[in-house]
């Protein structure tokens, strides 16, 4: 079986401080997974995964000027992810499944500058703050399944706490030749 759920806010204001934008949403999906095992035998096994996922967004764009336009943002996202199964060869249920979670803390701002009517630049700039969690054993999160973490090198290690957080940079400028050729000059990180 398989289910999906989901609900959405989103509001929009035009104020003299800009344009701010609001958004918050939450995915919910589950999907109880019959995986054939072995071929020969018919050994299949059943598992369920429910993920689940809650972002929260605010945006607001203004201008300084008629040739700059500025956004500010910010992002909270968190994310989990519930295995639940049953052992194949006991047919035991594995009430000890593992939840896999995560969550993002992220800041972002963009310049976007008219430098004349031909030339146009803009810089981006966002920090992302990550953790990612995990509770239960690694080895239950697919169980009996060809792609078990430990199977793919993913260790207990990888779930304990590392710097997981992220500069990204994008560059770009735009030089519109003609009215018909545009071209783009773009670096990121």
């Amino acid at each position: 079986s398989y289910d999906t759920n989901s609900i959405r806010g989103r509001i929009l204001a035009d104020t003299d401080w800009g344009l701010w934008e609001a958004d918050l949403y939450h995915n919910a999906t589950r999907a109880d997974i019959n995986l054939l095992l072995d071929e020969n035998t018919g050994l299949t096994t059943l598992f369920g995964v429910d993920n689940r996922i809650t972002v929260g967004k605010l945006n607001n764009t203004f201008k300084a000027g008629p040739d700059h336009t500025f956004r500010l943002s910010g992002e909270y996202r968190a994310g989990t992810n519930i295995f639940v199964g049953k052992d194949a060869l006991t047919t035991n249920n594995l009430d000890q499944g593992s939840d896999l979670s995560y969550e993002i803390l992220g800041f972002g701002g963009l310049w976007d500058w008219a430098i004349n009517d031909k030339l146009n630049s803009s810089v981006a700039v966002r920090y992302d703050m990550f953790d990612l969690n995990k509770e239960g054993p690694t080895n239950n999160i697919f169980i009996n399944n060809p792609l078990n973490p430990a199977d793919l090198g993913i260790t207990e290690d990888d779930f304990d706490s590392q710097d997981r957080n992220e500069l990204s940079l994008n560059l770009g400028l735009v030089y519109k030749a003609t009215d018909h050729d545009t071209f783009r000059l773009t670096a990121a990180r």
